[in-house]
């Protein structure tokens, strides 16, 4: 397994994360319109819909959602496994805490208790052994 795909769960979840936040923003612009008034007077012709496009747009955001969520389920799957592969246990934590909970490497050696050094020495150790 390859860097870069290591790093793709983290992209798609952000991605994910991101599409979320919109369908929210879509909710509460909804939300913000004023019903119709029905009153029986006639109206002028060509009155957009704006509540429907809002709505179809917050549709099509929520499947897109579920879609890339479920593109970075399967993602999450197929690291586990590869990092799962490895022997030492450090370099599995080391692995997981960077690409699956994309922490930064200052925040894997305090938490790991190593330099920064010696976490990008076990990093390229981890990631030749997933290459072969």
């Amino acid at each position: 397994m390859e860097k870069y795909e290591l790093k793709q769960y983290f992209m798609l979840l952000r991605e994910a994360e991101g599409l979320k936040q919109r369908a929210a923003e879509f909710e509460e612009r909804i939300k913000s319109l004023r019903a119709v008034i029905i009153d029986g007077m006639p109206k002028k012709q060509g009155v957009k819909d704006s509540i429907g496009e809002l709505i179809a747009e917050l549709e099509s955001i929520e499947r897109e959602y579920l879609i890339k969520n479920e593109l970075a389920i399967k993602e999450l799957v197929k690291i586990e496994t590869a990092i799962s592969t490895l022997e030492i246990p450090a370099e599995r934590i080391l692995l997981r805490k960077r690409y699956i909970e994309g922490k930064r490497w200052e925040q894997i050696a305090e938490d790991m208790s190593y330099s920064i050094r010696q976490i990008h020495r076990l990093h390229s150790k981890a990631l030749r052994k997933l290459k072969n």
